[in-house]
């Protein structure tokens, strides 16, 4: 230590070294990257030497002053050294931990996305869902939309993948559709053609790649020329044929050529077509021919929806035939279930009413139709109306009977009967022992499963009786089933709809129900 330092005052020796400081402060930041207010170890003496005296004056080692001016840069050069590496260990630690968040951020991104695209998939499930069981509800109550009608055989038929099987939504009194899903756009207006043209949008898109994507991707462009025609139609513009400059008879001509090929006709056709316009050659008009093909998409479609729907029908074909089948081999393997009862053997009623008496309607579909409304029960104060309620009509020729065995139609009626509270019966009877009952109403279900015109709703007649009290209800529907007639009571009927009167035919069953007017005494 130099004279001059031992003999400067205190406070020169500290501003000094304030002043060395601040020379240092640099470059110690240059080396380790720290300062004395900027570090992690929260030393504000960074950059001065630190001794550790303790162990000085028990060792007398560690004096810098006997350290020659190479051994004392070795030992800094050392100790920088260990810095740069716990600042690298440092480093490298908090690189590691940043790439492990990254790589759970990534994950947990995954993951979310996973979830959210198998939730996605299952939210246009349940959509998809939910406009069948719409359809299916709308079918069921008889107010079904063309939509519904276009999905029906596809419900059916089990052709779409249905969870649903709620009593609520049972599907099994209606029948297939036999005619073909083009033929509902007929008759629509423009309004109702955007209308559906918007609901087979909506299942096209709920498909998907379902197995069904086909068929809706067909009616999507049937749905499409027919609200473009209906446009025209309505806004008096010429067709596109006419405004390039096609003649109609030529055009008519090409459109009886497609209707009359198949789906895969019509894909070489248009194969050939494509070829010829992508030919270049001068000769060949190609704005006909692009109108031509315009014309042969649609009609593609038409031929393809035809041959789904073909497909369809022998799919419930073979259905058919092998619920046939089965109940043959049933009834060879369990005849004496087969067999009529006889007189006081007493079997069941309802097996016995099943077997068709003569010249009655024994088809499959009209049994199903009265098991059916059998099942549904009785409700209170009802009961059935037997054989003995159906009278005799006289003897009939029908045009048809030549070319349809006449038969006389399946039902299965019920009776309403209650108490008449009137003033007498209310001082002579209470509810433990209560009057005689009486007829209040009745319940009439006919079925036609078989009619051969559909379009010619079956009706009633009232006919009088051999007595006053009596009258006949006679139910006529055409071929190729007779007229049936009842003998009811002859009392005025309540034909409010809030009243219980219904008059309904849907799905091969005529329903008329009614009750008779209560006439009370007032003073």
């Amino acid at each position: 230590m130099s004279q001059r330092k031992r003999n400067e005052s205190p406070k020169h020796e500290s501003h000094r070294k304030k002043k060395k400081s601040k020379v240092k402060e640099p470059k110690l930041y240059q080396m380790v990257g720290y300062t004395n207010e900027e570090n992690p170890f929260g030393d504000h003496n960074l950059n001065q030497q630190f001794v550790w005296k303790k162990k000085v004056e028990k060792t007398g080692e560690g004096d810098e002053s006997k350290l020659s001016t190479k051994a004392r840069r070795e030992r800094q050069d050392h100790f920088l050294g260990e810095i740069h590496k716990v600042r690298k260990r440092r480093s490298d630690r908090e690189a590691e931990q940043e790439e492990m968040e990254r790589l759970r951020a990534e994950e947990s991104r995954l993951r979310e996305a996973e979830q959210y695209a198998d939730w996605h998939k299952k939210e246009e499930s349940f959509h998809l869902n939910q406009a069948r069981v719409r359809s299916k509800i709308r079918l069921v109550e008889g107010r079904e939309k063309p939509i519904d009608i276009m999905a029906k055989n596809l419900i059916l038929l089990g052709n779409c993948d249905d969870d649903d099987d709620s009593a609520l939504h049972d599907t099994s009194q209606l029948e297939v559709e036999l005619m073909e899903p083009t033929a509902f756009f007929r008759g629509l207006n423009i309004g109702d053609l955007r209308e559906l043209q918007a609901d087979i949008q909506t299942y096209l898109d709920l498909e998907k790649d379902g197995p069904n994507k086909s068929f809706w991707s067909a009616l999507k462009l049937v749905a499409k020329k027919e609200v473009q025609d209906a446009s025209q139609s309505d806004s008096g513009i010429q067709q596109a044929n006419r405004k390039a400059g096609i003649h109609s008879a030529v055009m008519d001509e090409l459109r009886r050529k497609f209707a009359a090929k198949s789906s895969d006709e019509l894909t070489s056709t248009h194969m050939d077509i494509q070829l010829r316009i992508n030919s270049n050659d001068p000769t060949i008009d190609v704005e006909f021919w692009e109108a031509a093909l315009e014309e042969l998409e649609v009609y593609r479609a038409r031929a393809e929806l035809r041959e789904f729907h073909q497909k369809i029908l022998k799919q419930q074909l073979g259905r058919l035939e092998t619920k046939r089948e089965e109940l043959r081999i049933y009834r060879e393997e369990h005849p004496e279930e087969m067999e009529k009862p006889a007189a006081g053997t007493g079997k069941d009623k309802a097996e016995a009413e099943d077997e068709p008496t003569a010249n009655q309607d024994g088809s499959a579909a009209a049994v199903d139709m009265e098991r059916a409304e059998a099942a549904k029960g009785m409700e209170d104060l009802e009961e059935e109306m037997g054989l003995a309620d159906e009278v005799g009509t006289k003897d009939q020729v029908y045009w048809w009977q030549d070319k349809y065995r006449p038969r006389k139609p399946r039902y299965f009626n019920r009776v309403k009967t209650g108490y008449e509270w009137n003033k007498y019966n209310q001082t002579h009877y209470d509810h433990d022992n209560p009057p005689p009952k009486t007829v209040q109403g009745y319940k009439f279900n006919v079925f036609y499963p078989d009619l051969i015109d559909r379009t010619n709703t079956p009706r009633y007649i009232l006919e009088p009786a051999d007595t006053k009290e009596f009258c006949i209800l006679r139910f006529s529907a055409g071929p190729p089933y007779e007229d049936i007639a009842f003998k009811i009571i002859n009392r005025e009927w309540e034909f409010g709809r809030k009243r219980g009167f219904k008059c309904v035919f849907e799905r091969g069953i005529l329903h008329l129900y009614f009750n008779f007017k209560r006439h009370r005494y007032r003073k």
